[in-house]
């Protein structure tokens, strides 16, 4: 019976690359939400495909929200990207410590009740943006204080 080829160990560049996710997620994101919620929530490819993209970056499907319950010292719930600030294309060699990773920021929406179609929302935020920065859309990237439009009411909870 023949041996399955086994799976090759990851790079250095994937290895480091996981580990300023893990660091964004289990650092900075704990220190500051304490509770992440049940999981991420990932981008759907059909966010992509609503936006006329069939075959969305396989990278962009590891985006995602976290539901982030209040805490006994942050009374609301936070809805927050988790990807946008990864460092596609860089490698440790490239990357400059000065410069934004990725696009540079993440998104979050704060409410005091748990709103489900937050996460949506920044789904589709996130899928827009990306779209931009790789010049599939036309549009801007978000600048800092930018106000985003929604084009409506946000239905209740």
């Amino acid at each position: 019976m023949p041996t399955p080829n086994p799976t090759p160990p990851p790079s250095s560049t994937q290895l480091w690359f996981e580990s300023l996710w893990a660091h964004r997620e289990e650092t900075l994101y704990r220190a500051w939400l304490s509770d992440l919620g049940p999981g991420i929530f990932p981008l759907p490819a059909s966010t992509f495909h609503r936006l006329g993209q069939p075959h969305p970056d396989p990278r962009y499907l590891h985006h995602g929200v976290c539901e982030c319950p209040p805490t006994t010292t942050r009374p609301d719930w936070v809805y927050i990207t988790s990807g946008m600030s990864n460092p596609w294309g860089s490698t440790p060699d490239s990357a400059n410590p000065l410069d934004f990773s990725g696009l540079g920021y993440e998104l979050t929406f704060h409410s005091p009740t748990q709103h489900r179609p937050f996460i949506d929302i920044l789904h589709w935020l996130m899928a827009v943006q990306l779209l931009v920065a790789e010049g599939h859309l036309q549009g801007q990237l978000l600048e800092p204080h930018d106000r985003i439009p929604l084009g409506g009411k946000i239905p209740s909870p």
